[in-house]
């Protein structure tokens, strides 16, 4: 009988809208909802800590479960989630994994906002030994974060550009990173992202909605899915005005900044689910930018996961 696997690499992409996880053979894109108020179940998402020396058990749930409870809470409206939380949200994610073993050794590539300013925070609160349960599993957990990587540099891995950057829309927030050589230089951060422009669409509504403000919820669903009928209501004219003034106004420095750079020899690629916003990727190309196509919320994570592979070989694992 074959030995169970128990080393992993693994990718994690942590959003504010959703969580990216890849690792060989599986990858993943969870709802970034956190709920501490549930009980231990062998459903996906759910976490148990037991702490013996202190007699004190935790438990979580992390995704879809989360997003569907009444006490689950999005992260998209904490700014500190990303960084305070962001060791639920690791081990929510593998709570999605399957067939996970008794004992998992990860070798993890992490990326964040705050690589710079956070890192030591981030390594200490994901580098783990831990007994717990996820999702009814028993598991011995123990964690090392091969390296921090700003949002998007997975994106760029396969790139050999000497001058490049990403233009990453996410839900909570929207970045503008320039590479040479593919070292980082000063990010350029927004915390208006898709969420934003949803908000706006929810306030727009009121005139065909009879007073009413949309559900933000049901916007971004009916969107995602090309559909512009919410509630009864056509918002295709309410969307393109919105959009129009998200890009041109909230996001002005961005847009800016990202036509600056391509006039001064960089290849700017635009990563993110914001890229998938119908008719966004026109406004984007017309202006020079280059779009990922192909599921633009996944670039990165996928990109990491090729850094995290050549950063385990390094160590011998």
């Amino acid at each position: 009988m074959a030995r169970p696997k128990q080393n992993f690499k693994i990718a994690l992409d942590l959003a504010n809208s959703s969580i990216k996880v890849a690792t060989l053979d599986y990858e993943d894109r969870i709802e970034s909802y956190i709920d501490t108020q549930c009980s231990p179940s062998d459903s996906l998402g759910n976490v148990v800590i037991k702490d013996r020396a202190l007699n004190n058990t935790e438990v979580f749930c992390v995704g879809y479960g989360a997003a569907k409870s009444p006490t689950g809470r999005a992260t998209v409206m904490d700014k500190s989630a990303k960084i305070k939380e962001i060791q639920k949200l690791y081990l929510g994610a593998l709570a999605h994994f399957p067939q996970l073993p008794s004992v998992m050794k990860n070798y993890i590539v992490v990326s964040s906002h705050a690589w710079q300013s956070h890192k030591e925070e981030i390594k200490g609160k994901l580098e783990v030994c831990l007994n717990l349960c996820l999702a009814g599993k028993d598991v011995e957990l123990s964690t090392e974060v091969l390296l921090v990587v700003p949002e998007g540099f997975g994106a760029i891995v396969d790139y050999s550009e000497e001058r490049i950057a990403t233009l990453d829309f996410g839900a909570g927030t929207t970045l503008l990173t320039p590479y040479i050589g593919k070292r980082p230089q000063e990010t350029l951060v927004s915390n208006i992202g898709v969420n934003q422009l949803y908000l706006m669409i929810t306030s727009a509504m009121k005139g065909k909605n009879y007073g009413y403000t949309g559900d933000v919820r049901k916007i971004r669903e009916q969107i995602e899915l090309g559909s512009f009928y919410v509630e009864g209501c056509n918002i295709k004219e309410i969307y393109q005005q919105c959009l129009v003034q998200w890009w041109n106004e909230n996001l002005k420095e961005h847009s800016y900044e990202a036509v600056r750079l391509t006039k001064s020899g960089y290849r700017v690629i635009c990563i993110g689910g914001g890229v998938s916003l119908p008719g966004f990727a026109k406004v984007l190309t017309s202006k020079g930018l280059e779009v990922v196509s192909e599921r633009p919320e996944m670039a990165s994570v996928r990109g990491m996961f090729k850094l995290a592979m050549q950063q385990a070989a390094k160590k011998g694992v």
